[in-house]
């Protein structure tokens, strides 16, 4: 048996599943870095990243977002927001300040977390509320 894309996919879904029924009573939470992993033939490797949340229920990437939302320019509101980027819905869950372009952690529906420019993103969200404020004139 060789590991596919298919198979690595599977077994990291599995094991972020499965980490995160153990270590949820201890507050941690566990994520998938880059992409899901890589795999060879006979080897499959995936970085884990877990985390712990405030009191409050915040991820680091949140409070990240929150003590510098100012300095990047981010909307304050678009934290926990959903909108359309590049033809797919995306929730905005976090700022990765330590990452150079890719700084804005987004979510899509199926739950899977990606990285994108944070200047794309509010460009992004800012025409989605336009969009929306127009249908809501138009139907009013």
């Amino acid at each position: 048996m060789e590991f596919t894309g298919k198979y690595a996919k599977e077994l990291a879904t599995i094991a972020v599943q499965t980490l995160n029924e153990k270590f949820a009573e201890l507050g941690y939470d566990v994520t998938v870095s880059n992409g899901g992993g890589k795999y060879e033939p006979q080897e499959f490797a995936m970085k884990l990243i877990v985390g712990m949340k405030t009191e409050n229920g915040d991820t680091q990437a949140q409070v990240d977002y929150k003590q510098y939302a100012k300095l990047y320019n981010l909307p304050l509101e678009m934290l926990g927001a959903s909108f359309n980027y590049n033809g797919k819905f995306f929730t905005v869950t976090g700022l990765l300040p330590n990452r150079r372009k890719n700084d804005i952690q987004i979510v899509d529906a199926k739950g899977k977390t990606f990285i994108a420019p944070h200047t794309s993103v509010v460009r992004a969200y800012e025409a989605d509320k336009l969009v929306e404020a127009h249908v809501k004139k138009v139907g009013a």
